[in-house]
């Protein structure tokens, strides 16, 4: 120890190694406990308990998307199939919700995108949004792959403004279907295929038909 403690008096450059090594060994600390008590969850709406939601509540109306108060939104959660949510502890870091909207809101998704078939999508894939202490993390494609085996039995809309979402979207399975519009907003959607794609290899899609075709076959 007093050998040590003549080596950091005498170098500067030594006393800056051996601090910086504990800052790297607490960081790394906390990192691993972290990951320990990190948890993802998959509730219907009225199994969720209320620090959650709330705290779910609080991180849709901090995205800034969604015009409605905290009383509307609480009332469209209410109205989902499932909530997702991926929390630390008591904190909730990242969430997405598989939402039953209105009629006439999809209507209104789908034109103005100049998308054709909307009817063929009964759920969107809505309210993503992670803390933004925890954002560039991979925390959002995380819980999203997870909620994904779940919820991937049903044909899906999503919307947009999002590089990196389509992105993650893309990777689920999700396409773009018509064009952007409100000069910002893209519409993905995810077709849940009832049979064997062992027959039917190759699949592509067509935006502007709005189908997949594959080997000549088109299914709309």
């Amino acid at each position: 120890m007093s050998l040590l403690r003549t080596f950091t008096q005498n170098s500067p450059v030594i006393t800056l190694y051996f601090v910086w090594n504990y800052f790297v060994i607490q960081r790394n600390y906390f990192r691993i406990k972290f990951r320990i008590n990190m948890e993802i969850k998959i509730c219907k709406p009225n199994e969720i308990e209320e620090i959650f939601l709330s705290q779910i509540i609080d991180l849709i109306v901090q995205g800034g998307q969604i015009k409605s108060d905290r009383s509307g939104i609480r009332l469209l959660l209410s109205m989902a199939d499932y909530i997702a949510f991926k929390h630390i502890n008591n904190l909730v870091i990242s969430t997405a919700t598989l939402k039953n909207q209105y009629p006439s809101y999809k209507e209104k998704v789908f034109t103005l995108a100049n998308s054709k078939y909307s009817d063929r999508y009964n759920k969107e894939l809505g309210y993503i949004v992670t803390n933004p202490d925890f954002q560039n993390q991979g925390h959002c494609q995380h819980l999203l792959e997870a909620f994904f085996n779940l919820i991937k039995t049903h044909s899906i809309y999503a919307t947009t403004r999002k590089p990196s979402m389509i992105h993650i979207l893309n990777k689920l399975g999700f396409r773009q279907s018509g064009q952007v519009y409100n000069q910002d907003l893209t519409l993905l959607v995810y077709d849940f295929l009832p049979f064997s794609v062992a027959h039917y290899h190759l699949w592509d899609f067509d935006n502007n038909a709005n189908s997949y075709i594959s080997n000549g076959l088109e299914v709309v």
